[in-house]
């Protein structure tokens, strides 16, 4: 009956796909002999390979070392391949920080992912069970968790499945007992100075007994409905994203108008998504850090940044927002050499990538003027009043500009800040001078030098027109 109802869920669940490696974790203990053994069963009737891990802590001295020699006879009598890690958590612990039990974890799961990537690219199984769950949701829900940290595990999260998800740990315990397994018994399961341990063994019974008998299914079922809620919004962000945000070679750049028009549930879930894909996880990053973020990106203000776990911070620039890396890389280091000048074909075409432009120049002999005002992506100049032939550059220290209709020259820097472009943005700005100096802020600001005269015949004019994929 329980192996029939183990094996409906993974099914139903598509957690264990023919033809693939199956990394089994197992301590010894009853949730994950009784899982190996469930999975030996069930791989010629799905067509799986079974591997079996076992991760040493060194938090128990012998005892830890039995439990490893236990896991290890019995998958040599049932001719499963076993695999077996260590680690010394209390000294990674005095090393790094963090509490035993986060360390342990996160060894623990480094090394199955390890052992995943030997035997080729397989799926994790872990023992994790219904009281774990309910467990897990009394955690997160203490700590303060929101939507997605009380949806807590699911059956198949990335790399890890969880087949025996649908079981409780009396089903297990009456599923060893009549298998006749003979599992090892772990005492610092006991030890209430353990958080886990202390929900089990202490808030589970009182809440059990006090207010609601069938705990366990009703916190499960609440782990269920807002794991589908939370499956729902982030489906909805990943379709919003090409509208949203704009990959970038340091991470990601969001429009704060279009930011500010999301429900603030979207928004928090979009942060959260952002963060994970340039970090690999979300692992440290805190409900305080969203909202800092949020709020950094909703307040009406210039150019501010605050820093993240790791080396990442968020910074808002005039009307952008981006998440970002605060690293250097040699690539960045390299393209911030300026190159050389780009000579302007004219007449002609000037396809320059670097700036994700091409530069259109028409000369024009013996015509009446065109209008004064072309535009932003089009200007006219007086031949005359030009020294040819004209180039195309990024900004310079120390450049001035004189801008048409301004009393005199100014530094071009504190035009681009006036202009609100951001900093990150100023070295793609197409800069067209002559040899007399910068005629042209592509797209923004034309020079007073080579302002049409009322009887000017003679021009030119250059159009500045984006390539495809430039954002």
């Amino acid at each position: 009956m329980i192996r029939a109802k183990v094996l409906e869920w993974v099914e139903h669940h598509a957690l264990l796909p023919r033809g693939s490696n199956i990394v089994a974790a197992c301590s010894g203990g009853p949730d994950s002999l009784a899982l190996v053994d469930l999975l030996d069963g069930f791989r010629q009737e799905l067509g799986v390979s079974l591997f079996v891990a076992h991760f040493e802590h060194g938090l128990r001295g012998e005892e830890s070392c039995r439990d490893a020699e236990f896991v290890r006879n019995y998958c040599d009598s049932r001719g499963l391949r076993f695999f077996c890690g260590n680690a010394d958590v209390k000294n990674e612990v005095l090393r790094n920080g963090g509490s035993i039990e986060e360390v342990a974890r996160r060894l623990r799961y480094e090394y199955l992912r390890y052992v995943a990537g030997v035997v080729g690219g397989a799926l994790i199984a872990t023992g994790h069970h219904r009281d774990d769950q309910a467990e897990t949701v009394l955690m997160n829900l203490v700590r303060g968790s929101g939507g997605r940290g009380l949806g807590a595990m699911r059956p198949r999260q990335v790399d890890i499945v969880r087949p025996l998800l649908c079981l409780t740990r009396t089903e297990i315990e009456i599923y060893c007992r009549e298998r006749k397994l003979q599992p090892r018994n772990d005492f610092s399961n006991d030890d209430v100075n353990f958080r886990r341990n202390r929900v089990r063994h202490e808030l589970v019974p009182l809440l059990q007994q006090r207010f609601n008998p069938s705990l366990t299914d009703a916190l499960c079922r609440t782990a269920d409905v807002l794991a589908d809620e939370q499956e729902f919004l982030r489906s909805y962000v990943e379709e919003q994203l090409p509208k949203l945000v704009v990959k970038m070679e340091k991470g990601y750049r969001l429009n704060s108008a279009s930011f500010s028009k999301l429900h603030v549930a979207v928004q928090r879930e979009l942060l959260r998504y952002l963060l994970g894909k340039l970090r690999g996880d979300t692992h440290g990053v805190a409900f305080a850090h969203v909202e800092q973020i949020r709020a950094l990106y909703l307040q009406n203000k210039g150019a501010q940044c605050i820093d993240l776990p790791g080396a990442w911070r968020a910074r808002k620039s005039y009307q952008d927002l981006f998440i970002e890396t605060t690293l250097v890389h040699e690539r960045e280091c390299f393209s911030a050499r300026e190159p050389n000048p780009v000579i302007l074909s004219c007449p002609g075409e000037t396809i320059l990538p670097e700036f994700g432009v091409t530069l259109c120049c028409s000369e024009y002999f013996g015509e009446l003027a065109p209008p004064v005002d072309l535009g932003d992506t089009k200007v006219a100049f007086e031949r005359a009043s030009l020294q040819f032939p004209l180039f195309v550059r990024q900004r310079r220290p120390g450049d001035v500009f004189h801008s048409l209709g301004a009393p005199g020259k100014r530094k071009l820097k504190k035009l681009l800040i006036d202009l609100k472009i951001p900093v990150e943005q100023r070295d793609i700005v197409p800069i067209v001078s002559d040899g007399a100096g910068i005629i042209w802020v592509a797209g923004f600001r034309r020079a007073e030098r080579g302002r049409l005269s009322t009887n000017g015949k003679n021009y030119i004019i250059i159009e500045l027109i984006k390539n495809e994929n430039t954002h």
